[in-house]
Order: C-alpha cells, then sequence, then structure tokens
C-alpha cells in the first residue's frame, strides 16, 4: 500500500503482503506471537483456523488474520533494495511497485488501468 501511495495508485485494502529474509523468520515468529488472535490460513478449510500452528516455521501457507485484516508473507534469501519513500515527517523502505506488479497479476492490473488513466488526463 505504501508503495502504491508512492506512485499515485489510489488503493485501499484489508490485506498486506510482505516480504521477509529468510535469516528473519525467527523475528516474524516473534511478533506474530505478539499479535493477539493472530490465525494462520488452512489451505483444507480455504479459510483461517484458530486451531492452526500461527509458527511460521512450521509448514503451511504464509498467510494470517491479525486485527486489521489478512498479511501474506513471501520468504526470500535476501531482500531487494528498497525505495525510500516519506510520507509525512516518517520514511518507510519499500518495494518499487513494479516488481510488486511483476510478482502479482492483480496488482500488474490495477496498475495498468492507473497508469491508462493517467496518460489520457495528459
Amino acid at each position: 500500500m505504501v508503495a502504491a501511495r508512492r506512485d499515485g495508485v489510489p488503493l485501499k485494502t484489508r490485506s498486506l503482503s510482505v516480504t521477509v529474509a529468510e535469516r528473519d523468520v525467527d523475528d516474524l515468529a516473534r511478533w506474530l506471537r505478539s499479535i493477539p488472535n493472530a490465525i494462520r490460513w488452512n489451505p483444507r478449510w480455504e479459510d483461517f483456523d484458530p486451531g492452526w500452528n500461527p509458527d511460521p516455521r512450521t509448514p503451511g501457507e504464509m498467510r494470517w488474520w491479525i486485527s486489521f485484516g489478512d498479511i501474506r508473507v513471501s520468504l526470500v534469501p535476501e531482500l531487494p533494495e528498497p525505495v525510500r519513500i516519506r510520507i509525512g515527517d516518517e520514511e518507510f523502505p519499500v518495494r518499487p511497485l513494479d516488481q510488486i506488479a511483476d510478482a502479482d497479476p492483480a496488482v500488474a492490473r490495477v496498475l495498468k488501468r492507473v497508469r491508462a488513466r493517467r496518460d489520457r488526463a495528459g
């Protein structure tokens, strides 16, 4: 969402996709344990399952429901070089939107429509 804002894409979502370096999976596990009622996705149920082990180090989809919505995690050997953006007084490291679009066809479609509208507007 932050990367979309940087590129002027109007986007409201109840889901968040994050990329985590494999070496940081223990930190991810600690963070998920600190969130009350973090519920992991159960592919057999095709729904979030409070009984499913939320630990990201155990087998299963890297997807959880937390207080604001759905969070999906991609583990990568190393994090890509971020683009730093400023919103107000805060600075955020984000993945360039074109890299996100390359990995997610839905994001690519939205980005294509937004760019086409922007180009028509002049």
